[in-house]
Protein backbone atom coordinates (compact mmCIF):
# COMPACT_ATOMS: atom_id res chain seq x y z
CA UNK A 1 0.00 0.00 0.00
CA UNK A 2 1.46 3.48 -0.92
CA UNK A 3 0.49 7.47 -0.40
CA UNK A 4 -0.06 8.63 2.52
CA UNK A 5 -3.17 10.69 4.69
CA UNK A 6 -2.53 14.23 6.81
CA UNK A 7 -2.89 14.29 10.42
CA UNK A 8 -3.66 16.89 11.89
CA UNK A 9 -2.73 18.24 15.35
CA UNK A 10 -6.04 19.39 16.57
CA UNK A 11 -6.98 15.51 16.54
CA UNK A 12 -5.27 16.26 20.32
CA UNK A 13 -7.58 18.30 21.78
CA UNK A 14 -10.53 15.98 20.53
CA UNK A 15 -12.29 13.84 22.39
CA UNK A 16 -12.07 10.71 19.88
CA UNK A 17 -8.08 11.27 20.73
CA UNK A 18 -7.90 12.54 24.57
CA UNK A 19 -10.95 9.74 25.81
CA UNK A 20 -9.29 7.12 23.63
CA UNK A 21 -7.21 4.12 25.37
CA UNK A 22 -4.04 3.36 23.18
CA UNK A 23 -5.76 0.46 21.25
CA UNK A 24 -8.07 2.49 20.39
CA UNK A 25 -5.72 5.24 18.85
CA UNK A 26 -4.39 2.51 16.77
CA UNK A 27 -7.54 1.59 15.80
CA UNK A 28 -8.17 4.83 14.33
CA UNK A 29 -4.84 5.47 12.96
CA UNK A 30 -5.04 2.33 11.21
CA UNK A 31 -8.72 3.11 9.88
CA UNK A 32 -7.58 6.55 8.45
CA UNK A 33 -4.59 4.44 6.57
CA UNK A 34 -7.07 1.87 5.13
CA UNK A 35 -9.15 4.13 3.80
CA UNK A 36 -9.16 4.00 -0.02
CA UNK A 37 -8.50 7.68 -1.60
CA UNK A 38 -10.00 7.16 -4.81
CA UNK A 39 -12.64 4.88 -6.32
CA UNK A 40 -11.96 0.58 -6.37
CA UNK A 41 -14.23 -2.01 -7.78
CA UNK A 42 -14.28 -5.15 -5.17
CA UNK A 43 -17.21 -7.54 -5.31
CA UNK A 44 -19.46 -7.09 -2.11
CA UNK A 45 -21.83 -9.83 -1.04
CA UNK A 46 -21.78 -11.36 -4.10
CA UNK A 47 -22.26 -8.82 -6.61
CA UNK A 48 -20.00 -6.08 -7.90
CA UNK A 49 -19.29 -2.84 -5.89
CA UNK A 50 -17.21 0.52 -6.24
CA UNK A 51 -15.48 1.12 -2.98
CA UNK A 52 -15.29 5.02 -2.72
CA UNK A 53 -13.11 7.47 -1.37
CA UNK A 54 -13.00 6.89 2.26
CA UNK A 55 -14.23 3.52 2.30
CA UNK A 56 -12.78 -0.02 2.26
CA UNK A 57 -14.08 -3.24 2.86
CA UNK A 58 -12.16 -5.36 5.82
CA UNK A 59 -12.73 -8.04 9.04
CA UNK A 60 -12.57 -7.63 12.68
CA UNK A 61 -9.25 -9.68 12.60
CA UNK A 62 -7.25 -8.06 9.50
CA UNK A 63 -8.54 -4.65 11.56
CA UNK A 64 -6.76 -6.27 14.38
CA UNK A 65 -3.71 -7.08 12.62
CA UNK A 66 -3.30 -3.99 10.69
CA UNK A 67 -3.46 -2.05 14.21
CA UNK A 68 -0.47 -3.35 15.37
CA UNK A 69 0.43 -5.95 18.44
CA UNK A 70 -1.49 -6.37 21.22
CA UNK A 71 -4.97 -5.36 19.78
CA UNK A 72 -7.44 -7.95 19.75
CA UNK A 73 -10.85 -8.72 17.62
CA UNK A 74 -12.70 -8.01 20.86
CA UNK A 75 -10.77 -4.43 20.84
CA UNK A 76 -11.38 -3.55 17.58
CA UNK A 77 -14.97 -4.24 17.87
CA UNK A 78 -15.55 -1.98 20.60
CA UNK A 79 -13.30 0.62 19.01
CA UNK A 80 -15.97 0.73 15.70
CA UNK A 81 -18.87 0.95 17.71
CA UNK A 82 -17.27 3.90 19.74
CA UNK A 83 -16.25 5.58 16.71
CA UNK A 84 -19.35 5.48 14.90
CA UNK A 85 -21.66 6.99 18.00
CA UNK A 86 -19.15 9.80 17.64
CA UNK A 87 -19.81 10.13 14.08
CA UNK A 88 -16.04 9.58 12.80
CA UNK A 89 -17.14 6.06 10.56
CA UNK A 90 -19.99 4.08 9.78
CA UNK A 91 -19.55 0.60 10.26
CA UNK A 92 -21.63 -2.33 8.10
CA UNK A 93 -21.00 -5.59 8.91
CA UNK A 94 -22.09 -8.68 6.66
CA UNK A 95 -21.51 -12.04 6.70
CA UNK A 96 -18.88 -11.33 3.58
CA UNK A 97 -17.33 -8.40 5.27
CA UNK A 98 -17.32 -4.80 6.97
CA UNK A 99 -17.65 -1.88 5.42
CA UNK A 100 -16.05 1.05 6.69
CA UNK A 101 -16.71 4.42 5.77
CA UNK A 102 -14.62 7.51 7.32
CA UNK A 103 -17.32 10.37 7.62
CA UNK A 104 -15.90 13.93 5.89
CA UNK A 105 -13.31 11.82 4.42
CA UNK A 106 -13.74 14.42 1.85
CA UNK A 107 -13.65 17.66 3.42
CA UNK A 108 -9.87 16.74 5.08
CA UNK A 109 -8.18 13.96 2.67
CA UNK A 110 -9.57 14.67 -0.56
CA UNK A 111 -7.47 14.87 -3.62
CA UNK A 112 -8.31 18.81 -3.78
CA UNK A 113 -6.25 19.23 -0.98
CA UNK A 114 -2.91 17.63 -1.78
CA UNK A 115 -1.99 20.56 -3.53
CA UNK A 116 -2.98 23.13 -1.26
CA UNK A 117 -2.98 23.99 2.20
CA UNK A 118 -5.96 27.48 1.74
CA UNK A 119 -8.79 26.43 3.31
CA UNK A 120 -11.85 26.19 1.55
CA UNK A 121 -15.32 27.05 2.58
CA UNK A 122 -16.77 23.47 3.26
CA UNK A 123 -13.48 22.87 5.12
CA UNK A 124 -13.80 25.70 7.75
CA UNK A 125 -15.59 23.95 10.20
CA UNK A 126 -14.99 23.85 13.87
CA UNK A 127 -14.87 19.85 14.16
CA UNK A 128 -12.16 19.78 11.97
CA UNK A 129 -10.26 16.77 13.24
CA UNK A 130 -7.04 18.13 12.13
CA UNK A 131 -4.05 20.88 11.53
CA UNK A 132 -1.07 20.07 9.07
CA UNK A 133 2.33 19.35 9.87
CA UNK A 134 3.99 21.66 7.96
CA UNK A 135 4.96 24.49 9.67
CA UNK A 136 4.13 27.24 11.87
CA UNK A 137 2.93 29.54 9.29
CA UNK A 138 0.22 27.21 8.00
CA UNK A 139 -0.33 25.57 11.17
CA UNK A 140 -1.48 28.97 12.78
CA UNK A 141 -3.60 29.69 9.40
CA UNK A 142 -5.29 26.58 9.88
CA UNK A 143 -6.01 26.76 13.51
CA UNK A 144 -7.41 30.37 12.89
CA UNK A 145 -10.00 28.90 10.46
CA UNK A 146 -11.27 26.66 12.88
CA UNK A 147 -12.16 28.34 14.93
CA UNK A 148 -15.68 29.03 16.23
CA UNK A 149 -16.15 32.26 14.63
CA UNK A 150 -15.83 30.02 11.32
CA UNK A 151 -18.67 27.93 12.26
CA UNK A 152 -21.63 28.06 9.49
CA UNK A 153 -24.26 29.39 11.27
CA UNK A 154 -26.41 30.47 8.67
CA UNK A 155 -26.06 27.05 6.60
CA UNK A 156 -27.40 25.12 9.92
CA UNK A 157 -30.03 27.40 10.61
CA UNK A 158 -30.74 27.21 6.53
CA UNK A 159 -31.51 23.90 6.99
CA UNK A 160 -33.58 23.85 10.01
CA UNK A 161 -35.91 26.55 8.32
CA UNK A 162 -36.00 24.26 4.65
CA UNK A 163 -37.05 21.11 7.06
CA UNK A 164 -39.19 22.97 9.59
CA UNK A 165 -40.68 25.66 7.54
CA UNK A 166 -39.43 28.13 9.96
CA UNK A 167 -37.52 31.75 9.55
CA UNK A 168 -35.25 31.94 12.69
CA UNK A 169 -32.47 34.29 12.03
CA UNK A 170 -28.38 34.30 12.09
CA UNK A 171 -28.70 35.88 15.26
CA UNK A 172 -26.47 36.39 18.27
CA UNK A 173 -28.93 34.09 20.56
CA UNK A 174 -29.22 31.30 18.15
CA UNK A 175 -25.04 31.51 17.39
CA UNK A 176 -24.64 30.95 21.05
CA UNK A 177 -26.75 27.96 21.16
CA UNK A 178 -24.81 26.64 17.77
CA UNK A 179 -21.52 27.37 19.51
CA UNK A 180 -22.32 25.86 23.11
CA UNK A 181 -23.14 22.34 21.62
CA UNK A 182 -20.42 22.89 19.24
CA UNK A 183 -17.37 23.83 22.03
CA UNK A 184 -19.08 19.80 23.40
CA UNK A 185 -17.39 18.02 20.70
CA UNK A 186 -20.24 17.98 18.93
CA UNK A 187 -20.12 18.59 14.91
CA UNK A 188 -21.84 20.33 12.27
CA UNK A 189 -22.59 17.30 10.98
CA UNK A 190 -24.63 15.95 14.02
CA UNK A 191 -26.68 19.11 14.71
CA UNK A 192 -27.69 18.37 10.96
CA UNK A 193 -28.78 14.53 11.71
CA UNK A 194 -30.63 15.94 15.01
CA UNK A 195 -32.63 18.67 12.56
CA UNK A 196 -33.52 16.39 10.19
CA UNK A 197 -34.33 13.79 12.61
CA UNK A 198 -36.31 15.77 14.96
CA UNK A 199 -38.30 17.51 12.02
CA UNK A 200 -39.26 14.11 10.33
CA UNK A 201 -40.62 13.12 13.98
CA UNK A 202 -42.32 16.57 15.12
CA UNK A 203 -43.25 18.34 11.91
CA UNK A 204 -47.09 17.85 11.24
CA UNK A 205 -47.91 17.59 14.87
CA UNK A 206 -49.86 20.27 16.41
CA UNK A 207 -48.47 19.27 20.05
CA UNK A 208 -45.03 18.90 19.12
CA UNK A 209 -44.25 21.57 15.98
CA UNK A 210 -43.96 24.22 17.81
CA UNK A 211 -40.20 22.46 19.47
CA UNK A 212 -38.97 23.18 16.18
CA UNK A 213 -36.51 25.62 17.18
CA UNK A 214 -32.70 26.21 17.96
CA UNK A 215 -33.70 26.26 21.85
CA UNK A 216 -35.25 23.23 21.91
CA UNK A 217 -33.13 21.21 19.57
CA UNK A 218 -29.51 22.77 20.69
CA UNK A 219 -30.52 24.69 23.90
CA UNK A 220 -29.57 21.57 26.38
CA UNK A 221 -26.73 19.41 25.85
CA UNK A 222 -28.58 16.68 27.75
CA UNK A 223 -31.72 16.50 25.67
CA UNK A 224 -29.54 16.61 22.27
CA UNK A 225 -27.27 13.97 23.14
CA UNK A 226 -30.61 12.03 23.45
CA UNK A 227 -31.95 13.51 19.90
CA UNK A 228 -28.45 12.73 18.53
CA UNK A 229 -28.47 9.21 19.87
CA UNK A 230 -32.06 8.68 18.01
CA UNK A 231 -31.09 10.26 15.17
CA UNK A 232 -27.55 7.85 14.69
CA UNK A 233 -29.68 4.67 15.94
CA UNK A 234 -32.50 5.45 13.41
CA UNK A 235 -29.69 5.78 10.62
CA UNK A 236 -28.09 2.19 11.85
CA UNK A 237 -30.96 0.11 11.70
CA UNK A 238 -31.60 1.65 8.43
CA UNK A 239 -28.44 0.58 7.03
CA UNK A 240 -28.77 -2.80 8.79
CA UNK A 241 -32.16 -3.14 6.45
CA UNK A 242 -29.89 -2.03 3.36
CA UNK A 243 -28.21 -5.66 3.50
CA UNK A 244 -28.95 -5.97 -0.82
CA UNK A 245 -27.64 -2.44 -1.50
CA UNK A 246 -24.83 -0.73 0.62
CA UNK A 247 -24.58 2.58 1.07
CA UNK A 248 -21.99 4.59 -0.27
CA UNK A 249 -21.44 7.77 1.05
CA UNK A 250 -20.07 10.43 -1.17
CA UNK A 251 -17.09 13.02 0.37
CA UNK A 252 -19.94 15.47 0.18
CA UNK A 253 -21.99 13.59 2.56
CA UNK A 254 -19.59 14.64 5.56
CA UNK A 255 -21.28 18.78 5.28
CA UNK A 256 -24.35 19.70 7.08
CA UNK A 257 -26.15 19.40 3.41
CA UNK A 258 -25.62 15.12 3.45
CA UNK A 259 -28.21 15.73 6.23
CA UNK A 260 -30.59 14.71 3.15
CA UNK A 261 -29.16 11.17 3.68
CA UNK A 262 -31.79 10.95 6.95
CA UNK A 263 -34.64 11.48 4.14
CA UNK A 264 -34.32 7.68 3.56
CA UNK A 265 -35.69 7.27 7.36
CA UNK A 266 -38.66 8.59 6.51
CA UNK A 267 -41.35 5.55 7.39
CA UNK A 268 -38.80 4.27 10.41
CA UNK A 269 -38.77 6.91 12.61
CA UNK A 270 -40.30 5.77 15.70
CA UNK A 271 -41.31 8.31 18.79
CA UNK A 272 -39.50 7.48 21.88
CA UNK A 273 -40.10 8.43 25.36
CA UNK A 274 -37.66 10.99 25.83
CA UNK A 275 -38.38 14.01 27.48
CA UNK A 276 -38.56 17.57 24.92
CA UNK A 277 -37.87 20.32 27.45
Amino acid sequence: MQGWVKLYRELLEKPIWLLSTAGQRSVLIAVLMLANHSAKKWEWQGKPFEVQPGQFITSLPSLAEKSGKGTTVQMVRGSLARFSKLGFLTDQSTGSGRLITVVNWGIYQGEENRTTDQSTDGQQTNNRPTTPNKNDKNVKKKEEAATPSEIHYKKILDLLNERADREFKNVKGNRDLIRSRIKEGYTEHDLALVIVYKCKEWKGDSQMEQYLRPTTLFGSSKNFSKYLDAARLAQRKQQRQDTSEPPVLTPEEGSARQADYMARLEKQYVKGDESNE
